[in-house]
């Protein structure tokens, strides 16, 4: 664990000093290290104890503040998605000019975000959550692209920033009240608030965790943020960052919710399936395609956040797998627009079409990542997606059915974008497309592999998240009495 967790700092510190001609291949061999390594660490994990995999240090006890890792099931997924994301970013990268800057931050914000899926204390949690901030702001910062996007970026760190001081309100006013022995997870767990006490910390957990995901109406900074971003950093943002606000809801806020006042659920599931149908309807009209995955993003994350929030077993379990699910999807989806901007100068989608005469290859791989972001059987978007439905409906069979439109306009939008990107007759942009080969070819294909090995067989994944989904449900039953 010790291992898994510092290596990327010391990597990070390497990357800034490297030589420039061979930062890039230092950064892939070390990224594709993790990710081996985290794959050796699932071998060995038991996933039916809570926190199989451990590394605790005493470092500020007079304060609560001792230093402890663990993962369990939730915990080593979001590991393996992490290192898989940060090597797929560096095989993009290869083909760009990045300096020495991008990859130290790169793998700072590596090191950041395994400390949030790992941390087991709300403190360190708190720290971690802060320090995956910073990197990713200055990748965005300083190779953004666009008009304006110095704003659109300083939006998307205020917003973020005023969220985690939420949520270090939220934790101070939790072990105030609660009179909790100090900020570890298995002794905040055993305590609870109750009145307004309660309330508060709900509100400030959710929006503090909410402002990251985001759900609606936290959402505003996501569009510019991620349009104006390099393909990279877009990756970054949707694919695994904006899993620490999920992570956050899942491990820091549903195991102190209380049952006793469910007003606060209610408007939160609200407001997360608004966003569903918002998402989808707005994406439905765009002609930009980062926007149309940004919008995506926000429909297929709210309907995660609502299944969370319900906190029942079929919201725990398929929130995350469908949180592994859209990472993948979303690094795909986000790859294959960066393979047509690069070739094609243009995210307009009117700009486009008859790539599929022209790569055939690229658009067979790309149709089967599609598929799964729409979640059609047999693909990884619908087991998830489907429990996540059921968790609402559950909840409440109106908000359910309402939850449920985003599979009809989510297919409209998707199929839209492939029917006039990849047919229709070929452009002045697409005249000259050439179809994927070599790296580019290679990660598509392991993408869409996973889009259908998931879908074949979600058992692994629901069968490694099985412990913490009931330990959680466990906890608020024992509450109920």
């Amino acid at each position: 664990m010790k291992l898994i967790l510092f290596l990327p700092l010391l990597v990070s510190i390497i990357s800034f000093f490297a030589p420039k001609k061979v930062v890039k291949e230092l950064g892939l061999s070390f990224s594709f290290s993790f990710l081996a390594y985290s794959l050796l660490l699932l071998l060995k994990f038991d996933p039916t104890q809570d926190f199989d995999i451990k590394y605790e240090a005493i470092l500020l006890e007079s304060l609560g503040a001792q230093l402890s890792f663990g993962l369990d099931g939730l915990g080593m997924l979001m590991l393996i998605l992490t290192n898989f994301v940060v090597l797929f970013v560096n095989l993009m990268a290869l083909k760009k000019t990045y300096d020495n800057r991008f990859y130290g931050l790169l793998f700072m914000m590596q090191f950041a975000l395994i400390g949030v899926f790992s941390c087991l204390n709300a403190f360190f949690f708190y720290v971690f959550w802060e320090l995956a901030l910073i990197p990713i702001y200055l990748i965005l910062l300083m190779w953004g692209e666009g008009k304006n996007k110095k704003a659109a970026f300083v939006r998307f760190f205020v917003y973020t920033f005023l969220g985690s001081l939420m949520l270090l309100a939220g934790f101070i006013l939790f072990n105030t009240y609660s009179k909790a022995i100090n900020y570890q997870y298995v002794q905040m767990v055993v305590k609870s608030l109750e009145g307004n006490q309660s309330i508060a910390f709900a509100v400030l957990m959710i929006v503090g965790f909410g402002v990251k995901i985001p759900i609606f109406p936290l959402h505003s900074w996501q569009a510019k943020t991620y349009v104006k971003a390099p393909s990279e950093g877009t990756i970054l943002l949707s694919a695994i960052m904006l899993k620490m606000g999920l992570y956050g809801l899942i491990r820091w806020y549903v195991p102190f919710i209380d049952v006793k006042i469910p007003m606060i659920q209610t408007v939160a599931i609200l407001l997360a399936v608004f966003g569903v149908v918002y998402g989808a309807l707005i994406a439905l009209r765009r002609n930009n395609l980062k926007q149309i995955a940004a919008f995506s993003s926000l429909s297929h994350v709210g309907l995660i956040a609502a299944g969370i929030l319900t906190a029942n077993i079929y919201g725990l379990q398929g929130s995350i797998i469908q949180m592994v699910v859209h990472g993948i999807n979303i690094l795909g989806l986000f790859y294959v627009i960066d393979i047509i901007k690069n070739q094609t100068g243009t995210l307009n989608i009117q700009k486009l079409g008859g790539i599929a005469s022209k790569a055939p290859k690229f658009a067979v791989l790309s149709l089967i990542i599609i598929l799964g972001t729409i979640s059609v059987p047999l693909t990884n978007g619908f087991p998830g997606e489907m429990l996540l439905l059921m968790s609402v409906f559950v909840f409440n069979p109106f908000i359910g059915a309402v939850a449920g439109l985003t599979i009809i306009i989510g297919a409209a939008y998707m199929l839209r974008i492939y029917q006039l990107t990849f047919f229709r007759t070929t452009t002045e942009k697409t005249e000259d497309f050439q179809d994927v080969s070599g790296i580019d070819f290679i990660s598509l294909l392991i993408i869409a592999f996973l889009v259908l090995a998931i879908g074949f067989y979600p058992q692994y994944i629901l069968d490694l998240s099985q412990t913490t989904s009931n330990h959680l449900i466990n906890l608020l039953s024992s509450r109920l009495f």
